[in-house]
């Protein structure tokens, strides 16, 4: 019995992008070249060299087909910009495409259309990639994402910190940007949602774990603590840079993740800065992601109840920092 035809290789271009199967019979591969198991067909029409297990790379397997006036929209906005998205959304993998009301939505496999006003349809570029502009892109979310996650995108959304994970080169937007946004959303689904997040966004954060525990803290019943303080001893050193505090109590709530945990040198750091603060007289609560995702009940109790003793306890008036 012979051997099976060599497989002939793909365009080096072919290899680096998606592409239509129109552009494969052009460039001369067979129908049985663009059916085998080295390419992936996430959308009718399309071949794509390699595994597609995430949003982003949907999306760029999407770009053949994202003519203008098509944009990506919502969620898989987010995902390009680097900005968080809806929990429930993180195993959804179907690209959304808006356009202008006019134009006829995309439809098929994997992806879901949107429609939207002419005048609130805005669109921006990541990468040379046209995405709903931020702020459309967190009114999108405002359907299916619950309070705290429009918290958390608007958080890092109007971030003038090196917000982790955002795209190189994102230009924050204003609380003033939100603010209007909603106004022009008014008649829209999910601007109860909006109204509801906004007044709840701030300036300082730099990554979605410090907009949960703020979150969680206040529904706790504390005040709103501050957030990414610099800390000094009272010689003016440095000691951290902390993610929540009650000042007046000298309480710190310190978020630490699986990083913080495996990696040597960043452990040993953490000892370090938590023992100069702890010298300082200040009391550090040490945050995990179970207290935050799996056991926020329990957590949000434990706050309250270190927040209420350490209020017992500071019977003199705090130093101030």
């Amino acid at each position: 019995m012979g051997s099976a035809a060599p497989r002939r290789s793909l365009p080096d271009e072919f290899t680096q992008r998606a592409f239509r199967v129109a552009e494969g019979f052009d460039s001369g591969l067979s129908d049985w070249r663009m059916g085998a198991a080295d390419l992936r067909s996430p959308f009718h029409g399309i071949r794509v060299a390699g595994e597609v297990g995430t949003l982003r790379e949907l999306a760029l397997a999407y770009l053949p087909r994202l003519w203008p006036p098509r944009a990506f929209a919502a969620e898989t906005a987010a995902a390009l910009y680097g900005l968080p998205l809806p929990y429930r959304a993180g195993n959804d993998l179907t690209v959304q495409v808006a356009v202008p009301r006019g134009v006829n939505k995309p439809t098929g496999r994997n992806v879901r259309g949107r429609v939207i006003r002419s005048d609130l349809f805005t669109v921006s570029e990541v990468d040379g990639i046209r995405v709903t502009s931020p702020a459309l892109t967190w009114c999108l979310l405002a359907t299916r994402a619950t309070k705290e996650e429009l918290v958390r995108f608007g958080d890092a959304a109007i971030s003038g910190r090196d917000y982790a994970g955002r795209t190189t080169g994102f230009v924050p937007l204003s609380t003033g940007d939100l603010d209007n946004a909603v106004g022009r959303w008014a008649r829209c689904d999910g601007v109860d949602n909006l109204r509801a997040a906004l007044p709840w966004i701030r300036p300082n954060v730099a990554s979605p774990p410090e907009s949960d525990l703020r979150m969680q803290l206040l529904a706790a019943g504390l005040p709103e603590p501050e957030i990414n303080v610099d800390l000094f001893d009272e010689t003016g050193r440095w000691l951290s840079c902390v993610d929540a505090l009650y000042r007046d109590l000298k309480l710190v709530f310190e978020y630490e993740g699986d990083g913080h945990r495996t990696d040597r040198a960043q452990f040993r750091k953490d000892i370090r800065r938590n023992g100069g603060m702890e010298d300082a007289g200040l009391r550090v609560f040490r945050v995990t992601g179970d207290d935050l995702y799996r056991q926020p009940v329990q957590f949000r109790r434990r706050a309250k109840q270190v927040y209420d003793r350490r209020r017992a306890a500071w019977l003199a008036p705090a130093a101030r920092l």
